[in-house]
């Protein structure tokens, strides 16, 4: 969704050298790109056009530019990301997406000359050095929503939004998307992500361990065009009130650049669940061969736990911490705790762990009050994530029945 460019590759127009009135043959568009391969790139891209050859204009208004530096990653995950409007010549935008192989489809949008002079008010407006910078949000405030607010604040109560049914142009990209908004039922926003990260991915491991109980609510019609796939769907349906009839927003709709479909084959080892069960089964392997050897390595239990405490610093931190309005509460928090690097450390130290296993007795109620609640399905859980839970509840009960002997 987001348009990463090291080097601002979009060119600037002075406004003193636009036309302060658009002529009677301009035109704005939507421009709907297709996913690409880096992360940045999942979920497609969004982009407003506006062509004038009479005033020698084709320029595209870009709400995805960011500057990635060093922290990046780091303001990203804590929900203080800042984007910017940009502002591109048509031409350069489009062979990116050329040299790239990414689809490019176009919508024409029927406005009157009111409503087309109006829009390009707005975006001088937001192009304005104070508006153009905002704070980036995944669900409410992208390079998606922002085209959708324009159209909204422009067409006013005349736009009617309609649920597409069907996919007129049956491309990869937009029936994945597709397939859930023709659903009686609105799929959770969570859902619509997952279409785009395949159930495969270590991708979806990381977001469905970041993503809280807000994720699994359901957004409205205008909400699901957080997702350009959304945006574009709901405008080819959208109808515009007139005095005595309904009309089309989109006038015209074009692909300016097609989409090269490829097929990736994933090996097994590279499922995540595949290879969380995997191991799941050699812990559980290892614990049954110390109850038959009647020996317990502690080692491993620090090991083990001393691992969960570092996955339990990206929960806690993203949950706790995160301004992202969709990652707390977070049912994850219970078992990726950073308070089991502490308790890894000091397990090493056999003439401490009488003090400490008591924490093993809160620690295996709530990985038990977690498979209760995974249940009830109050929140989606990532398979792969079970797996997690029982190796460390494997580590456990040897523990304490040693305790209960008295011989720890």
């Amino acid at each position: 969704m987001k348009k990463i460019l090291f080097f601002l590759l979009f060119v600037s127009v002075p406004f003193s050298l636009w036309a302060k009135q658009l002529s009677p043959t301009a035109y704005f568009s939507i421009l709907t790109c297709a996913p690409g391969t880096q992360i940045h790139a999942h979920f497609g891209h969004s982009a407003i056009r506006l062509c004038d050859t009479a005033n020698n204009v084709d320029i595209v208004f870009n709400y995805g530019i960011f500057s990635y530096t060093d922290d990046f990653a780091y303001n990203f995950v804590k929900g203080e990301t800042y984007y910017r409007l940009g502002i591109q010549q048509f031409s350069s935008f489009i062979s990116e997406y050329y040299m790239d192989s990414r689809g490019v489809i176009e919508q024409q949008l029927r406005l009157s000359p009111y409503q087309k002079q109006y829009l390009f008010d707005l975006l001088q407006t937001n192009y304005l050095p104070q508006n153009r910078t905002y704070l980036y949000n995944f669900f409410y405030d992208n390079c998606s929503s922002r085209p959708r607010d324009l159209l909204i604040k422009v067409l006013g109560d005349s736009l009617v939004w309609h649920k597409p049914t069907q996919c007129i142009y049956d491309t990869l990209w937009l029936h994945t998307t597709e397939q859930y908004l023709v659903q009686e039922t609105m799929p959770s926003w969570r859902t619509f992500i997952h279409a785009y990260v395949g159930e495969d991915s270590w991708l979806r491991f990381g977001i469905s361990l970041g993503l809280g109980m807000p994720a699994d609510s359901k957004p409205t019609i205008e909400q699901t065009m957080f997702l350009p796939d959304c945006l574009f769907l709901m405008a080819q349906y959208a109808t515009v009130k007139q005095e005595q009839s309904h009309e089309n927003l989109v006038s015209k709709t074009q692909v300016l650049v097609p989409q090269e479909v490829t097929k990736t084959q994933s090996s097994y080892f590279s499922v995540p669940y595949h290879i969380l069960w995997l191991i799941c089964f050699i812990f559980i392997g290892i614990t049954g061969l110390e109850f038959w050897l009647q020996k317990h390595v502690y080692l491993v239990d620090s090991i083990v736990f001393f691992l969960f405490g570092l996955i339990g610093i990206f929960v806690w931190y993203v949950s706790f911490i995160s301004i992202h309005p969709a990652v707390y509460p977070n049912i994850h928090v219970v078992w990726a705790s950073p308070i089991l690097l502490l308790f890894a450390i000091v397990w090493l130290f056999s003439s401490l762990r009488t003090y400490i296993v008591y924490y093993l007795y809160i620690h295996i109620v709530l990985l038990l009050l977690f498979c209760l609640v995974a249940l009830f399905q109050i929140q989606y859980i990532y398979s792969g994530y079970v797996a997690l839970v029982i190796i460390q509840l494997s580590r456990i009960p040897f523990v304490l029945l040693q305790h209960k002997n008295g011989s720890i």
